[in-house]
Formats: structure tokens, sequence, C-alpha cells
């Protein structure tokens, strides 16, 4: 049977641990992980890689990792950097496709350089990603894991990006389970990834990752109606949802709500999605019980990330992962992990 070595109960442990993280994504690292390339696409590739971002995806790879393994961690920083690339790669061809020229408080990567240049940036990112899995000094067997957890991951966000696009283009009624799918494709595979890499470099056995991808389900699930939750507090972000027809829990619940002004607004918004049909639509939503309803949501799934968080059997894996689940969610959250 495994063992488990580090449990990174240690507070000293855990800041090392992610200290060392960070210094993985300094420009003197990227370039030396990378190849230091010259040309625009790797500047900006690494440029965005360093700019913004909780890094929470490279920290569950080398958590898990270091839960189960004695010795350097620095071994497998390139394979921390390949789950970042992914995510950051998703990331700027998300923004084109919203349109969005802003994240972390600064200009997207298109908004800077152009669309052309940014999908190619974007591409560079992904194929920079497998290259660096490939490249891994663990025998064949593991290097193949690699890039098939990766490529089965890319596929998942793709799909579910394409479900998003094909609403946005030909808006209908969208149920609660199309939209919980469409989540669990584009925010759960991003953290599938990060934890399976960890996991097959790491050598866990079977039973065990399964367990772990079932908590990356729902911590991926929970995690995007977090997300929501924020930007639907938010004037802002709650605009950006309603008038860009992005399939949401709420647009989904609006959809069944039994408030008949909410169906009026619905039906309404459904004949003619002018932006003044659209704004009633979001004000309408705001005053309705289904922000409560999305909130008695994100604490179900939280409850069963809990439950599935007990469920893990190494007793460091799962400690590690409770902490790293406290960390992603507000610390006055309802439910506690």
């Amino acid at each position: 049977m495994m063992e488990y070595p580090n449990t990174l109960t240690d507070e000293r442990q855990w800041r090392e641990l992610t200290a060392r993280v960070a210094s993985w994504f300094s420009p003197e690292a990227l370039a030396r992980i990378t190849g230091g390339g010259a040309s625009a696409t790797e500047r900006y590739g690494c440029e965005w890689l360093l700019i913004g971002g909780k890094r929470w995806r490279p920290l569950l790879t080398a958590a898990i990792y270091r839960a189960s393994v004695e010795g350097p961690i620095d071994a497998i920083a390139p394979a921390a950097v390949a789950v970042e690339c992914f995510h950051k790669a998703s990331l700027i061809h998300d923004d084109i496709e919203d349109d969005d020229n802003e994240r972390y408080g600064v200009a997207t990567v298109h908004a800077r350089y152009g669309v052309p240049m940014a999908i190619n940036v974007g591409d560079w990112l992904i194929g920079e990603g497998y290259r660096l899995l490939a490249g891994m000094a663990f025998p064949d067997d593991v290097r193949s894991e690699l890039v098939r957890v990766a490529a089965e991951g890319h596929r998942q966000l793709c799909l579910g990006q394409g479900n998003e696009l094909a609403y946005c283009s030909e808006p209908k009624p969208c149920s609660e389970d199309e939209v919980i799918l469409l989540y669990r494709r584009k925010t759960a595979s991003a953290f599938e990834v990060a934890v399976q890499i960890g996991a097959a470099l790491a050598g866990i056995d079977e039973a065990t990752r399964s367990r772990l991808s079932e908590w990356t389900r729902l911590i991926g699930i929970a995690y995007q109606i977090q997300d929501d939750r924020e930007d639907f507090s938010s004037v802002r972000g709650r605009r950006g949802d309603i008038l860009a027809c992005r399939p949401t829990l709420y647009l989904a619940l609006a959809g069944a709500s039994t408030e008949q002004e909410v169906r009026d607004a619905v039906e309404a918004a459904q004949r003619d999605r002018s932006p003044e049909r659209l704004e009633r639509l979001q004000t309408v939503i705001a005053a309705s019980s289904i922000p409560r309803s999305v909130d008695a949501l994100f604490l179900t799934y939280c409850r069963q990330m809990r439950d599935a968080l007990d469920g893990i059997a190494p007793v460091p894996l799962r400690g590690i992962l409770k902490r790293i689940t406290e960390g992603a969610f507000p610390r006055d959250a309802e439910v506690k992990f």
C-alpha cells in the first residue's frame, strides 16, 4: 500500500510549498522551463503566465505530489507550469469569444496585441503545455498518462465552451442540468487535469484517483457557482452575463420560475432580445427568489464536496485537499470544510 509521508499540516511546510510553486512563475524560471524563446509569441505567452491568477491549479498538482513523494519537488515544475499554460490559454480564447477587454484588472491579450496574435499565443501555450508534459523525466507510461489526462481535460473544456457559444448564438431555454454540465466541462475539467497530473506523477493508486475525480467534479461546479454569485452581486457582472445571454444558473432558474413577473420577463426577452428587455430581465431576477435558490445550490454542492473529501482514505492527502478547498472559497462560507 502506498505511503503518504507529508501531511503539510505544518504552516511552515505549507508556506514553503506555495513559495516554491510561485518561484516557478518568475520570469527567470519561466525562461528556463519554456526554453526562453525570443519570438513575440513566446514573450507574450510568458508575459500572460506571469499576470494575475491565484495559481490554484499548479498548487494542486504540487500539493498532491508532495503529499505522496519525498525528495526535491522541482522535478515536477514543468508539469505544474504546463497546467497553468493550459489554463491561461483557455482564458485568452475565452476572452476573445466573450469580447472581454479586461481580466485581472489589466488589458486582455487580444486587447493588447490584437485577435490574430492572441489566438496564436493561446495556441502556443497549449502546445507548450503538451511539450512540457511529454518531456518530463519520468517513465514512458507516466508521460503517456500525463498527456492523456491533459487531452481529455482539453476536450471537455472545448465541449463546454462550445455549448456556451452555441447557446449565446441561438439563445433558448436551458435547464439547470444543462448549466451544471457546462460548469463541469468548463471549470471542473481544469481542476481534474491539475489533480490527476499530480496523482499520475506521484503514482497514486486508481481507487484513490477515482475518489479524487469525484472531488474535482464537485469543487469545479461549486467554484463556478461561487464565481457566478460574485458576478451577480455586482451590477457589471450581472449585466455582462444577462446581456451576453450566457447560460448561467440564474437564467436556467428564471426559465423554470413559478413567479409570474419572472416568467413574463423571460418570455419578453425571448421574443425580443433587445438590451432594454434583457436589462429588465436581470432586474427582475435580482429582485426574485432566484439568487437565494442559487445560494442554496451552492451550499448543496459544498456539502457534497465536504462528503467527497471525507471519503478520501489517505488522511494526509485529505488534509491537503481540505486546506486547498478552504483557500478556494471565502473563509466565512456557510459550509466549513
